[in-house]
């Protein structure tokens, strides 16, 4: 058993160093090894993930431009209030509420 004082020395031999430092050198060997990898990695799906943003980003402009195309109910409502006016003999339906008429189908 040995006694552990604030005056014990602290003996290594040559050879249990040279296995320490080698082993010291192997890990941080593989660790290196092991942040490439990861690094690699890292790049790999950035790359994969811009790609992924670039398609998303055209879709979603594609959408915009659809959705601006639309014919919107304030257009709809107002242009069929105007045949409704121009054309009394027709039945128009109310594009804000389908359910009623703008007017009743009588001259």
């Amino acid at each position: 058993m040995m006694n552990l004082t604030p005056d014990a020395k602290f003996k290594i031999t040559f050879g249990g160093a040279a296995v320490v430092v080698v082993a010291a050198i192997g890990f941080g060997w593989k660790a290196q090894g092991t942040l490439s990898q990861i690094n690699e990695s890292l790049k790999t799906t950035i790359s994969r993930l811009d790609s992924v943003e670039a398609k998303l980003n055209d879709r979603i402009n594609s959408f915009e431009a659809l959705i601006s195309d639309r014919w919107t109910k304030t257009a709809a409502a107002e242009w069929c209030l105007r045949a409704a006016n121009a054309n009394r003999s027709l039945r128009w339906p109310d594009p804000r509420d389908p359910g009623r008429f703008l007017n009743d189908g009588t001259p």
